[in-house]
């Protein structure tokens, strides 16, 4: 069996203006932590540096949503998969994908 979407389907995947999401690059800082005993020198080390790329599902004053897959299929009501939610306390730097 073919796989072939017919040509209203063609047009509602290429007008997805309702799912549109920004792909962006967020550098974030996360906390860092280490198993077993330690000397006093040796127990604090740097933070995590981190940095995640996806579509930018919802900002809000707090946090941005980003999704690693995004789904075009027409029968999907939910086009955005693997969420991570990252606080804008945490977040160094945002940059629009192009």
């Amino acid at each position: 069996m073919k796989n072939i979407l017919s040509q209203p389907e063609l047009r509602l995947l290429i007008n997805m203006d309702a799912k549109a999401a920004d792909m962006i690059l967020i550098d974030w800082i996360d906390s860092a932590g280490s198993a077993g005993w330690k000397l006093p020198e040796e127990c604090c080390g740097e933070l995590s540096k981190c940095q995640s790329v996806g579509f930018l599902v919802e900002e809000t004053d707090e946090f941005y949503c980003v999704a690693l897959n995004r789904s075009f299929n027409c029968n999907t009501e939910n086009p955005f998969g693997d969420l991570m939610t990252i606080p804008k306390v945490a977040v160094t730097k945002v940059k629009r994908v192009k």
